[in-house]
């Protein structure tokens, strides 16, 4: 990871969904909050491409592309202190295996959190305590 957004948010489901066997996972996947902002980033002009949400077992994530290149979003729920609705977004450069072969694109990077931190930041009845860190202040924080 090399991007974090933190807010704070109880518009969306803070109870861990369900598995299709029926059991439940052990924390909320973020997948609609991820949902809503590859909306309303997509909403933004069609610079941005995204790949459908995808669960995991403790997060949600999707790709973006940008030009040439490919970045991945990284939904998860991160409850710190007396906090019940932290979500934590982390973003990156895909570069793959041949990753020597790829070029980094730092400035698509920034332009894509810059472009979710609007988002956020935007929309208060929603969202609080936005913040982006870097990944080292991320990690000394937590």
């Amino acid at each position: 990871m090399s991007h974090v957004l933190t807010t704070h948010s109880t518009s969306f489901a803070l109870e861990p969904p369900s598995n299709p066997d029926g059991s439940r996972y052990d924390s909320p996947l973020g997948d609609d909050l991820a949902r809503h902002v590859v909306n309303e980033v997509s909403a933004s002009g069609e610079r941005y491409h995204f790949s459908e949400v995808i669960r995991e077992d403790s997060w949600s994530t999707c790709d973006c592309q940008i030009e040439d290149a490919k970045f991945y979003m990284v939904v998860s729920y991160f409850p710190v202190d007396d906090s019940e609705a932290r979500w934590v977004l982390q973003f990156g450069q895909r570069r793959g295996f041949l990753w020597f072969f790829t070029k980094s694109r730092p400035d698509l990077l920034q332009e894509l959190v810059d472009s979710v931190e609007r988002v956020l930041t935007s929309d208060q009845s929603r969202f609080s305590e936005t913040k982006k860190l870097s990944e080292a202040e991320f990690l000394a924080q937590n």
